[in-house]
């Protein structure tokens, strides 16, 4: 896939906007808000730790994003 510099930089910035909105609206993560910001990581920061398969860290994150809700 041909990479688009300026795209990828205005994905980027709008990623990280939409974060920082959620961060400010749940700081300490007493609302349940930021949870939304965690999909997938759990298994992915298993995954990486135990490494079952030598795969990146974001390859873990994107299997774990893959995975049913009660497996997350």
């Amino acid at each position: 896939m041909e990479l688009n510099p300026p795209l990828i930089l205005k994905l980027i910035n709008t990623c990280c906007r939409i974060k920082a909105k959620i961060v400010e609206r749940d700081e300490r993560e007493e609302k349940g808000l930021r949870t939304i910001l965690n999909l997938g990581h759990t298994l992915a920061h298993a995954r990486s730790v135990v490494k079952i398969q030598k795969i990146s860290h974001g390859q873990a994150v994107s299997i774990g994003c893959s995975m049913p809700p009660d497996y997350r």
